[in-house]
């Protein structure tokens, strides 16, 4: 059977279902946008609205992503993004968070300044810390952020060449890449592929070429504080997480690489599966 690699709303309310233990006690859901990828906001609307749950959006590696040419917020969903230096929009350090609700942003503000709500004489509201972004780190997402059209048609014209390259091996059954909803305009923090074929021998042939790579997203059941209240709270099918979650590599992808960067590593994945034919 061919792996489907892909953010699938049907699933999530499958598993839902079958959590008649606690499914009374969750109050909200955090959908992450993996590698920019936004999952089918109406579809989570309607889940949301029909189980009266809240989505609080984890849109750290999707600054720039859309779905139907409008960014999550315009669909209603609070969000939080990261400037982290991997991020394609970076302030070095920090990150945002995005909400229609006044309450909430003025939440947020207290917690980041030691639960301050006035100077005078430093009143507060709420436990808090001092996470007030840094002068250099403000210059430099402003700049970025200025520049931050031009950064992701640069990077656009990256993507494309990577989908026209790996399309033939999926075709071939050796990569299943990513699928993007036609909705999502997805900026692709990094290329995500799932290996079928050679995977141990692949991975050591990129790291004796100098071609780095990460897994980036670890199970999130097999860490050591989860595994323990997983097995505690519930019990799911983790059938196809576990099925794919060790065969997925992401691929570096940088707005500014340059032809003969991509033209190397292409022709180092080409040669090893010529190969290893």
């Amino acid at each position: 059977m061919k792996e489907k690699f892909l953010l699938n709303l049907k699933k999530l309310e499958t598993q839902f279902s079958k959590l008649n233990k606690i499914k009374n006690k969750i109050k909200f859901i955090v959908p992450v946008s993996n590698y920019g990828n936004i999952l089918d906001l109406s579809h989570l609307k309607r889940f949301c609205r029909k189980n009266n749950i809240v989505a609080l959006l984890d849109s750290a590696p999707a600054f720039g992503s859309k779905y139907n040419y409008k960014f999550p917020n315009n669909f209603g969903f609070d969000e939080i993004y990261s400037f982290h230096a991997t991020k394609i929009m970076t302030s070095m350090e920090g990150g945002c968070v995005v909400s229609n609700n006044k309450e909430i942003i003025n939440y947020c503000k207290y917690l980041r300044d030691f639960g301050q709500f006035e100077k005078k004489i430093g009143n507060i509201k709420l436990p808090g810390l001092n996470s007030k972004m840094q002068e250099i780190s403000a210059i430099i997402g402003n700049y970025n952020l200025l520049n931050f059209k031009k950064i992701l048609k640069k990077r656009m014209i990256v993507i494309n060449k990577y989908k026209n390259f790996f399309k033939n091996f999926e075709k071939k059954n050796i990569f299943t890449l990513m699928k993007i909803d036609p909705n999502v305009e997805c900026t692709y923090l990094y290329f995500p592929i799932l290996i079928n074929k050679n995977l141990n021998k692949f991975k050591k042939h990129l790291k004796l070429s100098n071609i780095s790579f990460r897994k980036y997203y670890s199970a999130v059941h097999e860490l050591q504080y989860y595994k323990k209240e997983s097995r505690r709270i519930i019990s799911l099918d983790l059938r196809f997480t576990n099925m794919i979650k060790n065969k997925i590599i992401a691929l570096p992808i940088f707005s500014d690489m340059s032809t003969k960067e991509i033209n190397y590593m292409f022709g180092i994945i080409k040669k090893f599966y010529k190969e290893t034919r």
